[in-house]
């Protein structure tokens, strides 16, 4: 997952959905989608209330950074349609990693003595240290 769904609080992370219908609804009412984290339907971490009918652009859901814990889980949603019955996703897993990446405090190459200059590598070289250069 981007950094940027996690660490800045004006960019929230943007859950998008596949339409539920083969066509918008010209039925008048609300629908509403309801997201959680690993199974547990009591604990909203998202949710989204349209007017119909909805644009297709809209079928989205924004999280707050906060609402997303580190580690992998599973996030899944309860939409609820302009009749008030309630449809459940499959779980989908993710991963939220918010550990800043350990790198090395130097990229610069290190090599043999026996390789630098004025000395070459050889095949000589490689032959007796098994293909490999080694510092």
């Amino acid at each position: 997952m981007h950094r940027s769904a996690w660490s800045d609080p004006a960019n929230p992370l943007r859950v998008e959905f596949k339409p539920w219908y083969d066509s918008p609804s010209t039925d008048p009412g609300t629908e509403t989608v309801d997201v959680f984290l690993d199974g547990d339907e009591s604990t909203i971490i998202g949710t989204r209330t349209w007017v119909l009918p909805m644009d297709p652009a809209d079928y989205y859901v924004e999280i707050a950074p906060a609402r997303l814990p580190q580690g992998e889980h599973t996030i899944s949603f309860i939409m609820t349609n302009w009749v008030g019955v309630p449809a459940r996703s499959f779980p989908y897993t993710v991963t939220i990693d918010k550990q800043e990446p350990l790198l090395n405090a130097s990229s610069r190459l290190v090599f043999p003595a026996e390789v630098l200059p004025p000395n070459k590598l050889t095949a000589r070289y490689l032959e007796l240290n098994g293909d490999e250069v080694n510092p």
